[in-house]
């Protein structure tokens, strides 16, 4: 369940910092651009012109948090070391303690060709090239987890080892959404507790609230029947159709990963 419908991550300036009475939550993080220095929020409702900052960089928001304060629905900022600054939300937090983040991430993909996830040319670039990206603290927590593109006739995909990868529809719109015929069908996907509050009875892709998502259409871990050449994305609408892969082809991807709670 979520908490408070997300502790934010605030951002902006120490002029805007010193001159504002605005409370922080407990735990809500705010990012001062113009210094690199961060400050958190404290039980008694710290004001922001009275804050203390915790450490430099929004990276120590990954390092020092106190993972008891998040919440499903909650935000942060991961700092990649390309430079880039990349939203993150909590949308998962399963009964063994294990965390998902979803990750929007500016720019675009090919899926490849293929049958299953673990052969996609997406899996590849996530799992070689933008895990690189992550800072090591943060990368080092990260749990591999199995991942599949389900089943669809007698064809199916054993499952692969991720530590990043694309959501399924299912774990958007949960086992009993919508879907179009010809889906291959994750049947041991679970939907994200943060999709499960924000859709509730709503199973259909006219509930996603595609609030993370750039302009793009995004892919999704579905195939379109047994071809290698068609995957489903989500698209800007709401719908889920299918669509071809291929260098000419490229679509956003908003990419998740599983971390575990620290006690």
């Amino acid at each position: 369940m979520a908490g408070n419908n997300g502790i934010k991550f605030l951002r902006g300036t120490s002029s805007l910092r010193r001159s504002s009475t605005a409370k922080l939550l407990y735990g809500q993080p705010f990012y001062e651009a113009d210094t690199n220095l961060l400050y958190i929020g404290g039980k008694d409702g710290t004001t922001l012109n009275g804050a203390t900052p915790i450490g430099h960089s929004i990276q120590y928001y990954w390092d020092c948090i106190n993972w008891a304060w998040v919440r499903e629905g909650d935000c942060a900022f991961i700092e990649l070391l390309n430079g880039n600054i990349v939203p993150a939300r909590c949308v998962n937090i399963d009964n063994q303690y294990n965390i998902t983040w979803q990750v929007n991430y500016p720019s675009v993909f090919d899926m490849g060709y293929s049958l299953t996830w673990g052969e996609t040319t997406l899996f590849n670039q996530l799992n070689t090239t933008i895990i690189n990206l992550f800072p090591s603290t943060l990368a080092f927590n990260i749990v591999p987890v199995v991942k599949s593109s389900g089943t669809y006739s007698n064809t199916s995909d054993p499952g692969t080892e991720s530590k990043l990868w694309i959501p399924s529809a299912e774990e958007i719109f949960g086992q009993n959404g919508i879907f179009p015929s010809g889906m291959s069908r994750d049947s041991g996907s679970v939907q994200f507790g943060y999709y499960r509050e924000l859709l509730g009875s709503n199973r259909s892709a006219t509930g996603y609230n595609p609030e993370l998502r750039s302009v793009s259409n995004c892919w999704l871990r579905n195939r379109y029947l047994t071809y290698n050449s068609q995957w489903f994305v989500l698209k800007n609408n709401g719908d889920v159709e299918y669509t071809s892969v291929g260098a000419f082809n490229q679509q956003s991807a908003i990419f998740c990963f599983t971390m575990k709670i620290k006690n």
